[in-house]
């Protein structure tokens, strides 16, 4: 993990977050890694953030994996995920 003990899922959605906002799209990755390995279940929030990212990067393919993988995964993508693969 990020070296934070205990880092709570609300932690882990602000991180990619920022991450995403800044493009760091690595980052934002490796902080999904970290919390499925946490043992915590990503939502739509994180997907969410991560599909921003790659749209940031201009990497639509990686975007669209994240899309397909949210779906996979049972989460129901939302208005905030189809707007960012548009």
């Amino acid at each position: 993990s990020v070296g934070l003990p205990c880092i709570s899922p609300t932690s882990y959605q602000q991180l990619i977050r920022v991450c995403s906002h800044n493009g760091d799209l690595d980052r934002a990755e490796k902080l999904l890694m970290d919390m499925c390995s946490d043992g915590l279940i990503p939502s739509e929030v994180e997907f969410n953030g991560l599909i921003h990212a790659c749209t940031r990067v201009g990497d639509k393919e990686r975007a669209e994996v994240y899309f397909r993988m949210m779906e996979e995964r049972g989460i129901v993508p939302d208005l905030v995920s189809y707007n960012s693969m548009i």
